[in-house]
């Protein structure tokens, strides 16, 4: 019982993880295409960001799917 808990609570947190990393992404997004005065080193730095969000949403798929074939 306590394991299943452990595991809906790590699932509780990676729903909470998308949500974030989604409105990060969406205000990233809209940042680059509606300010006209961004500079080449703006435009590399959202870049870098959207790379190291899109790592960290494969980390937590995997862990998610472990999560759920375990669980059935």
């Amino acid at each position: 019982m306590v394991v299943y808990l452990a595991k809906f609570d790590l699932l509780n947190y990676y729903m909470l993880f998308s949500e974030n990393t989604r409105r990060r992404i969406e205000e990233t997004i809209q940042y680059v295409t509606t300010d006209e005065t961004l500079s080449s080193s703006d435009i590399q730095a959202a870049r870098e960001d959207l790379l190291e969000q899109l790592g960290r949403i494969l980390e937590a798929k995997t862990v998610v799917i472990n999560i759920k074939n375990r669980l059935e």
